[in-house]
C-alpha cells in the first residue's frame, strides 16, 4: 500500500481509515468486522426484544392516558364536604389506576423482558471479547 502523508497531521479522511493505508509508518488496521453468525443472530433477536419491549411500553403509556378519570364536576353550591369527598374520590381513583400500570409496566417489562435482553447483549458481548481474544494477532 502506498504511503499517504496528510495535509494536515491531525486530520485524516474516511478513505484513509478504510484504506488501510500507511499514515505516518504505521499501518491502519480495519477494525470493523461483521460477527459470527451468531452474534448476528443474537443481535437481531436483541432489535427484536427491545421493539416488543418498546411497543408494550407505548401500549401501557396510551391506555394509562386513555383510562385517566374524567375531572370532576365543581357546583358552586357544594358545600366544603362535599368538594373534599369528591376530590378525595377523584385522587383514589388516579392512584388506583397509577398503581396498576406501574404494577402491569413492572411485571411484563422489568421481570420478562428486561432479563432476556440483557441475557441477548451479555452472551453477544461475552462471545465477542472471547473471540477477540481467541483469534488475536498482536502485530
Amino acid at each position: 500500500m502506498s504511503e499517504i502523508q496528510p495535509s494536515d497531521p491531525t486530520r485524516i479522511t474516511a478513505d484513509q481509515v478504510l484504506s488501510g493505508a500507511k499514515i505516518r509508518g504505521a499501518r491502519v488496521r480495519r477494525s470493523v468486522r461483521l460477527g459470527t453468525y451468531t452474534q448476528r443472530a443474537g443481535v437481531t433477536l436483541a432489535v427484536g426484544v427491545g421493539s416488543v419491549a418498546a411497543l408494550i411500553t407505548l401500549s401501557i403509556v396510551v391506555k394509562f392516558l386513555w383510562s385517566l378519570p374524567v375531572p370532576p364536576h365543581f357546583d358552586a353550591q357544594m358545600s366544603e364536604d362535599q368538594l373534599n369527598r369528591l376530590l378525595s374520590a377523584q385522587k383514589q381513583s388516579s392512584d388506583i389506576l397509577v398503581t396498576t400500570m406501574v404494577n402491569f409496566f413492572e411485571s411484563i417489562i422489568f421481570k420478562v423482558f428486561m432479563p432476556v435482553f440483557t441475557l441477548i447483549l451479555g452472551y453477544i458481548f461475552g462471545t465477542q471479547r472471547s473471540s477477540d481474544h481467541d483469534g488475536r494477532n498482536d502485530d
